[in-house]
């Protein structure tokens, strides 16, 4: 039977043949990930704005801010979207995830993003549209997010209302001048499977291929920040040892290194290329 037959009629055993030998069907080790592709500033209208792709997994991310007086309510509120091919319940999920890393200040914090002298705030609205989930979209989501609070460039904001009188947003300036919103934190995703053969101990698959999330439900996300910060391990079905689930956190800690790095020698770019 012809690798191609097979796949259609048994992908299980298609596939397992190729894991088996610690690669993907097109050759990739199961250790490796696949690149990101992150474009800042692909709106140019916006604040900030970034497209991301990992695999064929796409998101972008456009910042809508607005000033409103400083409180407790949340100053980052996502809006997920996703094409009509994408499952409700993929939304749903990377929708609840999203919220979870803002309340953790994941991206930054409700100080970094006040204004006039703490009296206002800058309400970020994060306009996220899923155009691909063909891979690890919520990795992709993540790095969209920041990516685009990367790019976001503000105006300095005055007031002249008397401190001991509610502020009037009416009266307020903005000045010519743009900067940028300093982060709190850089969370990379980066999601598992855990392939469990008979008599063998599980096997990592880093950055698995769409066809194995519909085949093998031991799924997990591990989400980690600067200096290996531990957000987020998001589990689904059995997910090894601990053990197993160490060992994801350590690769994930490598990964994020690695793009951390890469996203602020992109940041440098991005403004010098702004200031010429």
């Amino acid at each position: 039977m012809s690798s191609e037959v097979l796949k259609i009629c048994d992908p299980w055993q298609y596939h397992s043949n190729f894991l088996n030998e610690s690669v993907y069907p097109n050759g990739r080790s199961v250790e490796s990930f696949r690149p990101i592709s992150l474009q800042m500033g692909v709106k140019v209208s916006a604040a900030g704005s970034s497209l991301a792709r990992q695999g064929s997994a796409t998101v972008t991310c456009i910042i809508e801010p607005f000033l409103g007086v400083t409180s407790d309510s949340p100053s980052i509120i996502p809006h997920l979207r996703a094409v009509a091919t994408i499952s409700q319940t993929v939304v749903g999920e990377a929708e609840v995830m999203t919220h979870q890393l803002i309340d953790q200040n994941a991206f930054c914090t409700k100080d970094s993003l006040k204004t006039a002298n703490g009296r206002l705030t800058w309400i970020l609205h994060l306009h996220i549209m899923i155009l691909d989930t063909d891979g690890a979209v919520f990795d992709a989501l993540v790095t969209s997010i920041i990516g685009a609070l990367y790019n976001l460039r503000l105006p300095y904001v005055t007031s002249t209302c008397d401190p001991d009188i509610p502020i009037n947003i009416n009266e307020i300036k903005l000045g010519e001048e743009l900067f940028p919103v300093e982060l709190s934190n850089i969370p990379v995703s980066c999601t598992f499977i855990v392939y469990e053969e008979k008599d063998k101990e599980a096997k990592i698959l880093c950055d698995p291929i769409s066809e194995l999330f519909e085949l093998l439900p031991n799924i997990v996300t591990v989400v980690v920040g600067n200096n290996g910060v531990l957000f987020r391990i998001a589990q689904n079905g059995t997910c090894g040892n601990v053990k197993t689930i160490q060992r994801m956190v350590e690769i994930a800690t490598g990964r994020q290194k690695i793009i951390a790095n890469s996203m602020m020698e992109a940041k440098k770019q991005s403004l010098n290329s702004s200031r010429k």
